[in-house]
């Protein structure tokens, strides 16, 4: 067997197992597809999660003409003044505080302890978590990059799916009954839009951008 058959062979596997077969039975590689092979429901949403949150960081630092290194800026808590220079780490608990002080719109300290749990590493000594200024920037790489390519594709797809919900309201009220319960988990709501139809790709977005999950009812999502 020569070695250009053995290519071929090897890239068909590939397109296998990357290839998601679309409705009209065409198949596709997505990388999407291979992350629900990959990881689980929940690891792909905490993911997807985590970049959602740093997204909200990264637009309140530009918004406020803030570089990116801003939080880890060093601080005199007497005099109250930031200094130009920066600090390598900071504590978790100190990280999460600067998050919050940067007031984001619809950030909850929930969500800026969410970030500062991903983001920390351990020191080996002491065993007390940080976070780390080169971590930080490295995932505002990716969000900055991630934020160029965004298409208007990606818009259509997620108001298509809304609209699926929309349409399925009665069909959502009544599957909510046979739960027999009024506070609702991501979990439960995952399976609500799955079962009207709604995109696996797309639900996850649309927890994070119009669902609070704490706390809430389902009377105030359908009210």
């Amino acid at each position: 067997i020569n070695a250009e058959y053995m290519g071929t062979l090897l890239l068909n596997e590939i397109f296998e197992f990357l290839a998601e077969r679309r409705q009209n039975g065409e198949r596709v590689p997505s990388i999407r597809f291979l992350n629900r092979l990959l990881f689980s429901a929940n690891e792909n949403f905490e993911m997807a999660k985590f970049f959602y949150v740093l997204t909200q960081v990264s637009s309140a630092l530009y918004y406020k003409r803030l570089d990116q290194t801003h939080l880890f800026k060093d601080y005199d808590p007497e005099k109250k003044v930031i200094a130009d220079t920066t600090v390598p780490e900071l504590n978790i608990q100190v990280f999460v505080q600067r998050v919050i002080d940067l007031k984001v719109p619809k950030l909850e300290r929930q969500d800026a302890e969410f970030l500062g749990r991903f983001l920390a590493l351990v020191k080996p000594s002491t065993r007390d978590p940080y976070v780390s200024q080169a971590v930080f920037l490295h995932y505002m790489r990716k969000v900055q990059i991630k934020d160029q390519y965004i298409i208007l594709g990606e818009v259509r797809k997620l108001s298509s799916e809304l609209w699926t919900v929309l349409k399925n309201e009665e069909k959502i009220v009544a599957r909510v009954a046979t739960l027999g319960r009024r506070r609702m988990t991501y979990h439960d709501f995952r399976y609500l839009l799955g079962d009207v139809g709604c995109s696996m790709e797309i639900i996850d977005d649309i927890l994070m951008r119009f669902v609070d999950i704490a706390g809430m009812e389902i009377t105030l999502f359908f009210d």
